[in-house]
Formats: C-alpha cells, structure tokens, sequence
C-alpha cells in the first residue's frame, strides 16, 4: 500500500514536470540539423566508406561487436554527460580487444574515461594571431581549425602515449580563465598537446581537446572530417567498417528521464510495479510534449543514417 501510495506521488510530480521540459535540447546529435549539432560530420563518414550507427542508452552494445568482423571505431562527440565506471570498462575493454576509441571532448565529461589512461585536461588555449578562439593544428598532415581546444597533459614517463598535435608559441595558456589575452597567459612555446594517440592492448584511444570543431556550424571548414577518417584508419576503410557514435553521452530532458526508468527498472522488485507505471506515463507524456508544446518542432533526423545500435543502459559508480 506504502509502495502504491508513494509510485502515485511520484508519478504525479513526473506527470507536471514533463511538459516543462525541453526535450530535444542537445548538442552534437548526429541526428540534428542544427548548427549545434553533428549531422554534416555523420554524412562525411559516410560519403568516406563508412557505415555510422548510435550508441543511445550507454556503451554495453560494444560488448557485441565482433572486432574480427567489422573494422569498429567508438567515436564520442562533444560528451555532456560523464562515464559511469562500468561505461569507462566497457569502452576500455573495446580498445583492449583491438578497437579505436576517438573522443573529441573540451569539457570534464570524459574525464572518468581518460584518467583510465592516464590522461588529463589543462588550461583553454587561446590564439595570439587573428581571432583568439581559433587555434590552428597541422595533423596527419592536414590543418585544422580547433575553437578554444583544451591542453592535454600527457604523463612524462608515458610510453605508451604519442602526442600527434600540438600548439606552438602562437598560442597560450588561459590561465586566467578570461576568454581574452592576458600578459600574465604562460606560452605554449615548448608545446602543448592538442591531439593524443594511447596505445592499449590491441587498440588504440585517440583524444582531440576539442569539440566544438565538429559541430555542423564549422565542420564544412575546421578539417574534422578529414581528420577522424584519418584519425580512424591508416588506409580506406573497409566493407564492413562502422563507427558508432556514443549518442547516450549527451543530455536532454528525454534521454535523462529514459535512462533514469530504465535504472530503476533494474531496482530490486519491490520496486518494479512503481517503475513501469512511471514508465507508461512518461512516455505518454513525453509524446503529448512533443506534438503539442507550440515552440517546439518534432525533430529532424537525416534519413541516410543507418538504424542506431540499441545499448542497455549499465548500473555503475558514478
């Protein structure tokens, strides 16, 4: 009776919540079209050879790709929500076993998976030619334009770690945390890393210290394109090779509420009669929400991209 009567309550504060929310506030989709987001990325894999899924509810779906098979690169863009220690295994098991994990991340959120390698995030570097906020990058040959990149500190005994870019004395430190120029900015002059290749096992992790640059907003003239199929083999691609991008790594009203019901779907079974009526009615209302909120538009999805791979959402550390 306790159980029913507390499932009501919350039922009814999911019940006025909902229409509150934006739901479709996210950035780096790779189903949007929005400058924000990353579709003009996806077609560019693409039209390059490559099959690209989503990884929607957490990482569990690499377990079952078949790395003899398929040529699987693990690619998250821009990360806002940060990995759970049973995600950051998941992924490190995936790059043991052979695969390539890119992360273009400038925020903390992929800081529970890097700190697996041994890597961690310095100072916003700012341009001291032009415009500040771009700095300019020669990888695998190729110039980039990365948008106010994080330095990447790189362990002094790290032999496992290859630094493939990094800025010069054009560039400096933000230690003031401005966003502007400061006389007291230290200089990269003795270099610092932009973009960094660990080898792990049979695989390989690949971070940029920026994410900005892949949104559909610059992609078309930042090199991103050029640079993750390069980043993602040594030669074209094979038939069968797929990129899946990790879409659960970023937060909006629905994908929070989602895997919030799924969790407590996997709560002990006291607990499982409140969860799947919440979940009846969060779904209702999310696509009441959605139809109906006047300033909202349902949202556009590219039609070339391929099915997502379905994920299940894992129970681990914060």
């Amino acid at each position: 009776m306790y159980a029913a009567l507390a499932g009501a309550a919350l039922l009814a504060g999911f019940a006025l919540l909902l229409p509150t929310l934006d739901l479709t506030d996210t950035r780096f989709s790779a189903y949007g079209n929005d400058d924000e987001d990353a579709s003009l990325l996806v077609n560019g894999l693409r039209q390059q050879g490559y099959e690209v899924a989503a990884l929607t509810m957490g990482t569990s779906a690499l377990d079952g790709i078949d790395q003899d098979q398929t040529d699987a690169v693990y690619l998250a863009v821009g990360p806002e929500r940060g990995y759970t220690g049973a995600e950051a295994r998941t992924v490190e098991t995936f790059i043991m076993q052979g695969g390539t994990a890119i992360v273009l991340d400038d925020t903390g959120a992929s800081d529970g998976l890097l700190e697996r390698f041994g890597l961690e995030k310095g100072h916003r570097l700012l341009s001291t030619e032009g415009n500040p906020s771009v700095v300019q990058a020669t990888i695998q040959g190729s110039l980039v334009n990365l948008w106010e990149p994080v330095e990447l500190l790189v362990p002094e005994d790290a032999e496992h770690v290859t630094v493939l870019a990094e800025a010069g004395n054009r560039t400096v430190k933000d230690a003031s945390g401005t966003g502007e120029i400061d006389e007291a900015d230290p200089s990269c002059r003795d270099g610092c890393p932009l973009v960094v290749s660990v080898d792990h096992g049979e695989g390989t992790l690949i971070v940029v210290g920026d994410a900005t640059f892949a949104t559909n907003r610059y992609a078309e003239g930042s090199g991103v394109i050029g640079l993750v199929t390069g980043l993602a083999t040594d030669e074209a691609p094979a038939q069968r090779a797929l990129v899946v991008m990790d879409e659960s790594r970023h937060v909006s009203g629905a994908s929070e509420i989602g895997l919030t019901v799924f969790r407590v779907l996997t709560a002990p079974l006291s607990l499982q009669g409140v969860a799947y009526g919440l979940s009846g009615l969060i779904g209702g209302a999310t696509a009441w929400s959605l139809y109906h909120r006047e300033d909202q538009a349902w949202p556009e999805h590219d039609p070339g991209l391929q099915a997502p791979y379905m994920g299940e959402a894992e129970e681990g550390e914060p």
